[in-house]
C-alpha cells in the first residue's frame, strides 16, 4: 500500500511539472476585429527595456472571412524584428489559428542590445489560407525599445519643460513654457515600459496638472509628445 501511494505520489508532481511547463497565454475572445491586440489595444505593446526582464502576451484575432473570403487558417510565420535576447511562444503551440478563432503569443525574455533602442515597430509575418486563394500579409506592431542610458540623456539636455514636485504626491505638474503645440499628449509608464496612465491636452496650455492619486507609489518615466518630439522624464511618486 506504501508503495502505491508514492507512486501516485510521484505522477501527481510529474503532472504538475508538465503543466507549468507547457503554460500558454490566454487569447482575449472579445475581440473580433482582425488584427494584434496587447493591454494598449490593437497593434501595440507595451515597450521592453534594455537588460529588463519582458513578458507580454499578444491577442491574434482571426476573423470568420476577410473581403468576401472564408478563412481557413493563419499561420504565424515569424515575428522577424523582435528585439535581440526575446522570443515568443504560440497558443495554439504550431502557430497555426484556425477562422473565425482568436489565438495568442507571448512574447518573454531580456532584450541586451541597446543599439536596438527606438526601433519604434516589429513585424507579424502571416500567411492566410482561404476557400479560394492564399496569401502572405503582415501586421506592423508597435513595439519600442527604451534604453535607461539615452533617457538620462535626453532628460538632461531638456530642462526647460519643468515637471514637478519630485517626488510627487497628488497631482504632478507639467511646465511646457510660452511656445505653442500642434499636438501634445502625456503618458506615465512605468519601469517595464507599460501605460500607467495617459493625459491629452489642448495646444494652448502651458501648464498641465496630471492627478497620480491612484497611481501605486515607486518610479516611473513621464513621456510626452510635443509635435514630433518624445520626449521623457524620470519621477518618482510617493504617497
Amino acid at each position: 500500500m506504501m508503495l502505491k501511494i508514492k507512486l501516485i505520489g510521484v505522477l501527481v508532481s510529474i503532472c504538475l511539472c508538465s503543466v507549468d511547463a507547457v503554460s500558454q497565454c490566454t487569447p482575449d475572445n472579445s475581440l473580433t476585429e482582425f488584427g494584434a491586440y496587447s493591454s494598449l489595444g490593437k497593434n501595440k505593446i507595451p515597450s521592453a527595456w534594455v537588460d529588463s526582464t519582458y513578458k507580454e502576451s499578444l491577442t491574434i484575432v482571426v476573423p470568420a472571412e476577410i473581403q468576401g473570403f472564408k478563412i481557413n487558417q493563419v499561420t504565424l510565420k515569424e515575428a522577424p524584428d523582435i528585439y535581440t535576447g526575446l522570443s515568443y511562444t504560440c497558443n495554439p503551440s504550431n502557430c497555426i489559428y484556425p477562422g473565425g478563432a482568436n489565438g495568442c503569443i507571448e512574447i518573454s525574455g531580456t532584450a541586451t542590445d541597446s543599439k536596438q533602442a527606438n526601433q519604434k515597430v516589429v513585424t507579424l509575418k502571416l500567411f492566410v489560407e482561404t476557400d479560394i486563394v492564399n496569401f502572405d500579409t503582415n501586421i506592423a506592431v508597435e513595439f519600442d525599445l527604451l534604453d535607461s542610458a539615452s533617457l538620462s540623456i535626453q532628460t538632461n539636455q531638456l530642462v526647460e519643460h519643468a515637471i514637478y514636485p519630485n517626488p510627487a504626491n497628488e497631482a504632478i505638474t507639467l511646465d511646457i513654457g510660452k511656445e505653442v503645440y500642434k499636438t501634445r499628449s502625456v503618458e506615465i509608464l512605468n519601469l517595464e515600459g507599460k501605460n500607467v496612465k495617459a493625459f491629452n491636452f489642448s495646444s494652448n496650455e502651458k501648464m498641465i496638472e496630471l492627478p497620480i492619486k491612484e497611481i501605486e507609489n515607486g518610479l516611473y518615466l513621464i513621456k510626452y509628445t510635443i509635435d514630433d518630439k518624445v520626449l521623457f522624464k524620470k519621477m518618482t511618486i510617493q504617497h
